[in-house]
């Protein structure tokens, strides 16, 4: 992907998150409510680089959610790379080597 392609996704990424957090204050849901906005959420912060905001979604939906653990914690560890590139979500369940 060119560097301008990048910088749109980054661009709409952001937009996205500006939303989505403006709808949840405003009591809205998407993705399905939690834990889906929470792992949204932490994934587009995650691929805009704001990886603090990642570890702190995560955290929280460790613990809200932790019928989800394999899923925030995939998303959890990827900061410590970093790494905001795309990833499939069969990634989280597959075994570790």
């Amino acid at each position: 992907m060119g560097s301008t392609s990048v910088a749109a996704a980054d661009i709409c990424r952001r937009d996205a998150i500006f939303h989505f957090t403006r709808a949840k204050e405003a009591g809205e849901e998407f993705a399905g409510g939690n834990p889906g906005d929470l792992l949204l959420l932490a994934d587009l912060y995650r691929r805009t680089g704001q990886f603090d905001q990642v570890v702190a979604l995560c955290q929280r939906g460790l613990a809200e959610h932790p019928e989800h653990q394999a899923l925030f914690a995939f998303i959890r560890h990827l900061p410590s790379d970093p790494d905001n590139d795309c990833h499939r979500i069969e990634e989280a369940h597959a075994p570790s080597t």
